[in-house]
């Protein structure tokens, strides 16, 4: 792939290229060592300006014998900077799609912690602390709870990174999270307001999952959730022939509201313009209330069960019917083993069927947030606290 691809597609790859490397060294047999210092080299001889371009973001090989030459010829082309800026560099790895790039970056910087405390104690007491400070604890925190759910490892290096950050003071250095919300003021029944929410869901929710999924099945599903969303919504025939045939200027209302999407996104929605993924239509299902109950939830995973059921139920009673239009391809993303996908609508979801739906749903939503609120669980209780916290914590 990276012989054949273009520079845009390789320059994306490098990253996650040169973490698969490092971690995977020691499982690769000689011939695809060989395959790899051969792939190092057509790199530098041919795609140098590509790899000048991310070269600070890419990991040292440096360990490596057998790669001894690549680095060699690669600490050449790499410029020495200052720990404020590298501290920027590793806040902008380790806000990467890539599992894998993410945890390398940790555990480098939890490396780099360690040998540069003087830096963080200095901007600690200074007069006006470094704010790069402040930028790496929020890119550390950020991914933290991104891949918590299926990447312990990431969380652990993550808490090991702050341990050695040390304590901030909260009234000097600023970590806030800037955090875009969307109000679906007409309830889905407005047109231009859902095109909105469709595009916010696929840019906040749907598409960092995608990105960020290692397993391919879950890859597959995420894939035909955006590419049913997209042309259910028009994207598809709105936007794909424009895209296609490099039409400008065109006014179209899909096509100005897809061109407000970050680069990023476009780029990975484009391909769901023409792809053909193809389902079997998911039946009703009739889900008992209540729906918080622990003999029902395997070990464990109390708020996991709680959170998928109650969304896929939600979704089966959109009520209006531009909003049944998109509520039943998100079923299938509600599948996944992800909860961040299902958290991120249920606000949104709880609000529709309380406006949209009958009598008996509004009384099952309420028992079922009052059954939540007043669990106290026993001091025999095998139910962790923060799924019971989870449950009752719910984004405004």
């Amino acid at each position: 792939m990276l012989t054949n691809l273009e520079d845009d597609d390789v320059e994306t790859m490098l990253e996650s290229t040169f973490s698969t490397i490092i971690q995977r060294w020691d499982t690769f047999d000689e011939s695809a060592r060989e395959c790899v210092e051969a792939t190092l080299q057509y790199l530098i001889k041919h795609r140098a300006r590509l790899l000048r371009n991310m070269l600070v973001n890419l990991p040292s090989l440096s360990k490596f014998p057998q790669l001894a030459d690549a680095e060699k010829k690669l600490s050449k082309m790499r410029t020495p900077t200052d720990v404020g800026n590298t501290f920027q560099i590793f806040s902008r790895r380790v806000g990467h799609e890539n599992s894998g790039v993410v945890f390398q970056a940790l555990v480098e910087l939890k490396s780099y912690l360690q040998c540069h405390q003087s830096f963080l104690q200095a901007s600690a007491v200074s007069e006006q602390p470094d704010i790069v400070v402040g930028q790496l604890v929020r890119a550390i925190l950020d991914t933290c709870v991104k891949f918590n759910n299926m990447h312990h490892e990431i969380a652990q290096v993550s808490a090991e990174c702050i341990g050695l950050i040390g304590c901030l003071d909260p009234n000097r250095v600023e970590s806030v999270r800037e955090q875009r919300e969307l109000v679906v003021v007409s309830n889905f029944s407005d047109h231009d307001e859902t095109l909105d929410f469709v595009l916010f869901v696929l840019e906040e929710c749907l598409v960092p999952a995608f990105l960020s999924a290692t397993d391919t099945v879950l890859q597959g599903f995420l894939a035909f959730v955006m590419q049913d969303l997209l042309e259910k919504c028009n994207f598809k025939e709105v936007c794909g022939p424009i895209i296609k045939n490099c039409v400008k200027g065109s006014t179209a209302i899909h096509y100005t509201k897809w061109l407000a999407l970050p680069t990023t996104v476009q780029d990975t929605l484009t391909p769901f313009l023409s792809s053909k993924y193809n389902l079997k239509e998911i039946k009703p299902v009739k889900y008992e209330y209540p729906i918080f109950r622990l003999e029902k939830a395997p070990p464990g995973k109390l708020y996991g069960y709680w959170v998928r059921t109650l969304a896929l139920d939600l979704l089966q009673k959109p009520g209006e019917p531009s909003s049944g239009i998109i509520f039943m391809p998100l079923r299938r993303a509600i599948r996944v083993k992800d909860t961040s996908i299902p958290s991120f609508l249920l606000p949104y979801l709880v609000l529709n069927n309380i406006i949209e739906g009958t009598d008996q749903n509004r009384q099952d939503l309420g028992q079922e947030l009052l059954r939540i609120l007043c669990y106290q669980p026993d001091a025999q209780s095998q139910v962790r606290t923060d799924d019971i916290k989870l449950c009752i914590e719910v984004r405004s």
